[in-house]
């Protein structure tokens, strides 16, 4: 069985179980690394983030930065199959696929 609560030094949080061909892989959406670069934080390096209380919720996917979409990369549609996603400063998350069924277990990673 899939994990679709982990644990992380920060929190729990909640991924979408995959169907289909994707079956058997948890995808965590938004799971956030540094503090939102907005207001005070704008132009600054990024700050850790800080541990919350219960689970947080990774279903949907964040905002993108701004300069993520222009005429100049039309590429970008092959990684968004429905609506584009929202745009905003507060964009500082990735995205996680898994197929462990156990916390313990070791897997390969992969970076774009």
């Amino acid at each position: 069985m899939a994990l679709e609560i982990v644990k992380t030094s920060l929190g729990s949080i909640r991924g979408e179980l995959q169907q289909g061909k994707y079956d058997g892989n948890v995808l965590f959406k938004k799971v956030p690394y540094a503090k939102p670069p907005i207001g005070t934080l704008r132009f600054c390096d990024a700050k850790p983030m800080e541990p919350w209380e219960g689970i947080y919720d990774s279903t949907a996917y964040a905002a993108v930065p701004y300069q993520h979409f222009c005429d100049a990369a039309p590429w970008f549609r092959d990684f968004y199959f429905g609506e584009w996603p929202a745009m905003s400063e507060d964009c500082l998350y990735l995205s996680v696929t898994t197929g462990a069924s156990d916390p313990s277990e070791k897997r390969p990673v992969y970076v774009l």
